[in-house]
């Protein structure tokens, strides 16, 4: 059903009024606290202080240390899907909005702290998921069955290799500590591998009391 163009101005114009209301509530609030309107209070110190530097906005997205695309790649593909529905006029509206949305997304979260994330992966970006499920799903729909269970297939097997990393070796993969590109693919492999050894000699209690999380 096709929403009638001042429908769909006033309703915009309510939502961004409702927005800024409550975003200048808060840099108010934070003014009063902490000094500065562009502190967050999620954090302390430099961690917790818009930066505005433009390079960290790489991070979030690519970093190994839970970038968006890095540690969740399906999402590049449904990104694509994205891009592409925005040429289809049934979904020209809801694809560009959630390009809009995943690139305010990308300028806040990289302007804060570009590798900020406490959980699997880069939940900071969780809101945006159903914009990505939408070019998901035009990306699934141009291939063919066999094609749609080895896209799934693979990226669902990559993500059941990164929880064995993240849970069994956590000091490495969460803490950051001796990660590089090399090794964060690497251990998707040998991790993984003394997962399976451990479990063959010492059974499955034993192998998760050496989990790492």
């Amino acid at each position: 059903m096709r929403i009638k163009k001042p429908i769909a101005i006033s309703s915009m114009l309510i939502i961004i009024g409702g927005s800024c209301v409550g975003l200048l509530s808060q840099l108010w609030v934070q003014r009063q606290l902490f000094g500065s309107p562009f502190v967050n209070p999620y954090l302390t110190g430099n961690q917790g202080r818009f930066t505005f530097n433009l390079i960290s906005l790489t991070a979030p997205l690519l970093s190994v240390e839970r970038g968006l695309f890095t540690w969740t790649p399906v999402l590049l593909l449904a990104l694509y899907g994205l891009w592409s529905s925005r040429k289809k006029k049934k979904l020209k509206v809801e694809a560009w909005v959630g390009l809009v949305t995943f690139t305010l997304f990308s300028l806040y979260i990289g302007l804060w702290n570009g590798g900020l994330s406490a959980g699997y992966g880069n939940r900071l970006f969780f809101s945006t998921l159903p914009f990505f499920a939408l070019g998901m799903a035009w990306v699934l729909k141009k291939l063919s069955l066999r094609s749609r269970m080895a896209v799934i297939g693979m990226f669902a097997m990559w993500n059941i290799l990164l929880l064995g990393q993240f849970f069994f070796d956590g000091k490495r993969l969460v803490l950051g500590e001796g990660l590089t590109l090399t090794n964060f693919i690497s251990g998707q492999f040998t991790v993984n591998a003394q997962i399976i050894d451990s479990f063959m000699r010492h059974g499955l209690r034993e192998t998760l009391e050496k989990a790492t999380l």
